[in-house]
């Protein structure tokens, strides 16, 4: 007879991480009981905490597989295979006494009717999943058997491996023990196992009655074989004992080993032990904690190799244990380009180059700015402006010239934008009216007149006032000044970002 019981009538449905379990269909009050386990139908059993009814369980810890909806599940009833372990030792350690059966823990089962296949019994009160009970037959059996009992139902009858009953299993008058498990009766000793030491005993007395010569080695031989017998029973009692005793401890084992498994964090499963749970858990706190700082070199190193690696828990990817070359570090502290804050895109920047030693922008085109001088004929292999401008043109004479070119940069925001040269057309800069030119011009005025004309030796002015006039002479100022108008000023060169 298997010792391990299971239950799966109907279906269940669970949350994961909850600890509910809801049964459609399902009749777990009297049949499921606390510290059952539910979940073997996954392999995650969890200890049942309580029966609430039954069509709900509670379960001590949240259900770790994945949620289910009126799916098929599996309990192992740890109580009721105890119950009927217990139940089995009594029984044999009864029988190796002398003692047939322990009325004490088993019920009868009354025959009133029926045939030896199909039996009928007086109704019985309690008829619970792990019941012992003794029945005498009215009669013997041909093959499979039922037992009807009114009020009821009818249950099969079978052997512990499931199979059906054997022909003369039963007797009339020659009592049998039976085991219900809920769902049918089984036969705890079969007639078959019992007779076998029976019919051995028989054919050896048989055989002393027809020689007389043989008769006492036939009688020692029978004594021999009554003794072996003897020894299989006490064998095979010690072993159901032993079974009983595995089942319990097995049974214990995998509640705890539950436990250790899925008891939350910080609950002790035994005095200083916690679960595999809790472990993680501090697992995971140590590991986004103050495990690097723990870490030291004893032995110093004079200098840093660029493929020195440092150990660095990522932030980003969920405190995670990476490694950190001296190379990337040395990168990620390197000071960004000293010319970015110098001028945004198109602003300019200027340098009294005329003084020896002066900081320059950068000449060329792949560094983090590229800088154009702001001065014609630049443009040529190896010259400030070589590959930045194209389209050069320079007009006019001094003071009036105009000198542009075109951005030539594909990276540059004002790539193919015009710009005026003006370190070459020296034109001053004015707020307002950005990129409008406007050419040298004196601001409009008159003078006041005073005093009297004389006529001189050529020309002469006619003059218009009140009282006495007179004819005078056209006077012309002599020439002076230079070739342009400009306030006093001091040269410098200009630059311009253009990117």
């Amino acid at each position: 007879m298997g010792l391990t019981t299971y239950y799966a009538v109907g279906t269940c449905t669970i949350a994961a991480d909850e600890t509910v379990v809801t049964g459609q269909g399902s009749s777990w009050l009297g049949k499921i009981r606390p510290g059952d386990l539910f979940g073997t139908h996954v392999g995650e059993p969890v200890r049942i905490a309580s029966v609430d009814s039954a069509t709900q369980l509670t379960l001590a810890y949240p259900w770790p597989g994945a949620s289910q909806t009126a799916a098929p599940y599996e309990i192992q009833q740890i109580q009721l295979s105890l119950d009927v372990a217990v139940t089995v030792r009594e029984l044999v350690t009864r029988l190796n006494n002398g003692e047939l059966f322990g009325r004490a823990a088993v019920d009868t089962l009354t025959v009133t009717g029926g045939t030896g296949d199909a039996i009928v019994v007086a109704p019985v009160e309690a008829l619970g999943a792990g019941a012992l009970f003794m029945m005498t037959p009215s009669g013997a059996n041909t093959g499979a058997v039922t037992i009807q009992i009114p009020g009821d139902a009818t249950y099969a009858v079978e052997y512990g491996d499931g199979a059906d009953l054997a022909a003369n299993e039963f007797e009339a008058g020659r009592q049998t023990v039976l085991y219900f498990d809920g769902d049918r009766f089984e036969v705890v000793f079969a007639v078959a196992e019992l007779a076998e030491f029976v019919s051995e005993a028989g054919s050896y007395a048989a055989a002393a009655a027809v020689s007389v010569d043989d008769a006492e080695a036939q009688v020692a031989l029978a004594a021999a074989q009554v003794g072996l017998a003897a020894d299989q029973v006490a064998l095979a009692t010690a072993q159901v004992g032993f079974a009983a005793d595995q089942v319990v401890l097995a049974a214990d084992q995998v509640a705890l080993a539950s436990d250790f498994a899925n008891a939350p964090e910080d609950d002790e499963v035994e005095p200083g032990l916690y679960s595999a749970k809790h472990w993680a858990a501090k697992a995971a706190e140590s590991a986004g904690g103050s495990v690097g700082s723990a870490i030291h070199g004893a032995t110093e190193k004079a200098a840093p190799d660029p493929d020195d690696e440092f150990a660095i828990v990522d932030s980003a990817s969920g405190w995670v244990l990476k490694k950190f070359t001296w190379a990337d570090l040395t990168a990620a502290l390197a000071p960004p380009d000293p010319w970015i804050g110098r001028a945004g895109i198109g602003g300019r920047y200027e340098v009294d180059t005329s003084i020896a030693g002066v900081e320059i922008p950068p000449t060329g085109t792949g560094g983090a700015t590229v800088w154009i001088e702001l001065t014609a004929g630049l443009t040529g292999g190896g010259q400030f402006n070589s590959g930045k401008l194209t389209t050069e043109t320079v007009s006019g004479s001094s003071p009036n010239i105009n000198a542009t070119a075109v951005v030539s940069l594909a990276d540059s925001p004002i790539n193919g934008r015009t710009v005026r040269l003006i370190n070459t057309t020296r034109e001053f800069l004015r707020p307002g009216s950005a990129g409008t030119l406007q050419d040298s011009q004196n601001l409009s005025h008159n003078h006041d007149v005073s005093g009297v004309y004389t006529t001189g030796s050529s020309g002469s002015v006619n003059w218009s006032v009140s009282g006495p006039t007179q004819n005078k002479p056209a006077k012309v100022t002599a020439s002076d000044g230079g070739d342009e108008a400009r306030p006093r000023n001091v040269g410098t060169t200009f630059y311009m970002r253009i990117k």
